[in-house]
């Protein structure tokens, strides 16, 4: 669809009616081009050969490029054949030259599965072309549009999300097999298509994930090893233990028996939560892909034991800790997280616990945190939050989650996380005792929106390893 001069004019003009307060179908009747006619002019220069339409609603894409299959999970109607998802399409392998998700991929609780199922269905050189809108864009928009689908049934459903940042985009197609060829933003830069080409064979998705994965963690490694000495320095000096004591290391391991307890330290660096472990009477193993952090580990923490490993692949016998804690770990291995989580269920034994604190998703901090992630050196690209909904919708049936807090505001920021911000580490003995008790002030008022970390305490179900199949499986 090439717009005339005038038809954008009047885009322009009407667009806070088109793409905020008006459906698509009221937006046409006042001669102005819907959002759904801006997604799919987007979408159809991509699309060559035989296609197939996920999510295709009432399958206007196909109908009108007429040649391809649409599906989605509910009949809406236009010739979209039902499905029961779309993780597990009805079709041979190779079947489509182009598999298009139109906003809807956020809409698909098992994304991954999703994505990697495209993949199969593509012939080799097949394209896979996405449109997705940023979460904080989503939000706003769903909070308005009266007409939204999501508001009628009251609300996202399990699984869903307002939308996703061009990195996430990325991480999820790259990690199913895609090549990124492309990427244009439309709708005046509010909405972005993205384009991406199917790997020629298995083998080589095979050795593409594995490597990817191996290149997250030797840049995990190296950068560690490189930033060992400050990182200490910040996150281990007396001020950023009181933050610990007072905000994070009780809510961390509340109603979990530590006395006498095998306790693995994740992602443990140089142990910063060790002593607090060790006073309680735990058993203390530290884990860390770092050489340095394990050096620096070893000589603060004598009586624990320290093994250099990733926890992606630990190594360590199944069953053998009784509890797990993560502090700020996760969101380092990303997008492998889930991974870490199924390594993490195999060390606990039955009724085991996993205690993890992590920046998380869907909040006003992250919103600066993903932007400040791009321009920091401190950061790697991948690293990004945590999405907690989703973790848990994956880990239900292995996990009974009991407990969850939100927290994290100006001493969380200054204190703890000093590093980032560049500070000197001898100034912060001078303004902590402020920062800590005007965290303590907010801490009542925090909720998921406006918190910096969520803290979480999971404990295990069971040790039936069908379940580890599943959650596997779920990954795609």
């Amino acid at each position: 669809m090439t717009k005339s001069v005038g038809q954008k004019v009047k885009d322009l003009v009407g667009a806070p009616l088109r793409m905020v307060l008006l459906p698509d179908d009221m937006s046409k009747r006042l001669g102005l081009t819907s959002l759904e006619d801006e997604r799919l002019s987007a979408v159809r220069p991509w699309i060559s050969g035989r296609l197939l339409d996920v999510g295709a609603g009432r399958n206007r894409l196909v109908r009108e490029y007429r040649e391809g299959v649409g599906v989605d999970i509910v009949d809406l109607g236009g010739g979209a054949q039902v499905v029961p998802d779309s993780t597990t399409l009805p079709f041979p392998d190779g079947s489509f030259d182009t598999v298009t998700f139109v906003a809807s991929l956020n809409h698909i609780p098992e994304r991954q599965r999703a994505l990697r199922e495209a993949w199969r269905v593509l012939r080799d050189n097949g394209r896979i072309v996405v449109t997705m809108i940023d979460p904080v864009l989503s939000r706003i928009g769903h909070g308005i549009w009266w007409y939204s689908e999501d508001k009628h049934r009251g609300g996202m459903r399990p699984g869903e999300t307002y939308g996703f940042w061009p990195r996430e985009i990325r991480s999820f197609m790259e990690a199913a097999g895609f090549l990124i060829v492309a990427e244009r933003r439309f709708v005046y830069g509010l909405n972005r298509v993205y384009v991406g080409s199917k790997r020629v064979d298995d083998r080589e998705l095979r050795k593409s994930s594995v490597s990817r994965g191996d290149e997250v963690e030797r840049t995990q490694r190296s950068h560690y090893d490189s930033i060992a000495s400050t990182y200490d320095a910040h996150y281990s000096d007396p001020t950023s233990d009181q933050y610990r004591d007072r905000f994070l290391n009780d809510a961390l391991t509340r109603d979990v028996p530590l006395e006498g307890r095998r306790v693995l330290e994740a992602f443990c660096g140089a142990g910063s939560t060790t002593g607090y472990l060790l006073k309680h009477g735990a058993h203390v193993t530290g884990l860390d892909i770092s050489s340095e952090q394990m050096a620096l580990f070893r000589r603060r923490w004598p009586e624990a034991e320290a093994i250099q490993a990733s926890i992606l692949g630990s190594g360590l016998s199944a069953e053998s800790f009784d509890v797990v804690i993560v502090v700020g770990g996760l969101h380092h291995v990303q997008p492998r997280v889930q991974e870490a989580i199924d390594e993490i269920w195999k060390l606990l034994r039955p009724g085991g616990f996993l205690c993890f604190a992590e920046p998380h998703q869907q909040s006003v901090p992250d919103m600066i945190r993903r932007r400040w992630y791009k321009l920091d050196r401190l950061f790697e690209r991948d690293e990004r939050s945590i999405d907690v909904r989703e973790l848990e919708d994956r880990n239900k049936n292995r996990f009974e989650f009991i407990g969850k807090r939100y927290g994290g505001n100006l001493a969380y920021l200054l204190v703890l996380n000093s590093l980032i911000f560049r500070i000197p580490v001898s100034w912060k003995r001078y303004y902590a005792p402020a920062a800590l008790t005007i965290e303590a002030a907010l801490s009542p008022l925090q909720n998921p929106w406006l918190s910096c970390f969520v803290t979480c305490r999971w404990r295990k179900k069971g040790s039936n390893g069908n379940e580890l199949q599943t959650a596997k499986d779920s990954l795609g």
